[in-house]
């Protein structure tokens, strides 16, 4: 089973199924997407790691697909980063100057800072600046 696979089943199965994406999905009044421990890993695992493909392309039209069907059906639908997106790959150096561009343009509700997050003090600078990822 691929990431992509992994990551569709444990979305889908978070509630009970009945319609969405090509499969059944129930919204209830309040639903919450949740991306966490990611790691720097924006572009999945690439080759050496194929059952980990899944990227934020992937995460970002499922939550786009889901949040049009939610919109429709008039459910609410939070989209939430829940930490730990530093540390893993090249993109998550200190300060995360070439990561946090493309964790900006996620549409993320809420941000929580993980342990990883907060472990390096220019990091929490460069992410609690004006502008910043953290506001």
């Amino acid at each position: 089973m691929t990431m992509r696979s992994l990551l569709k089943l444990a979305l889908w199965t978070a509630i009970p199924c009945v319609r969405a994406l090509g499969t059944d999905l129930y919204l209830g009044d309040l639903n919450v997407v949740v991306l966490t421990d990611v790691h720097g890993w924006v572009t999945g695992h690439g080759r050496h790691e194929p059952d980990r493909d899944a990227d934020y392309g992937d995460v970002l039209s499922y939550y786009l697909q889901l949040k049009k069907i939610a919109d429709e059906d008039e459910k609410d639908l939070f989209f939430v980063m829940n930490g730990d997106f530093m540390d893993g790959t090249g993109l998550s150096e200190h300060p995360p100057t070439a990561l946090l561009p493309i964790l900006e343009k996620m549409p993320f509700d809420l941000v929580n800072v993980g342990n990883h997050d907060i472990a390096n003090s220019d990091t929490v600078k460069h992410i609690m600046e004006p502008g910043g990822f953290v506001q």
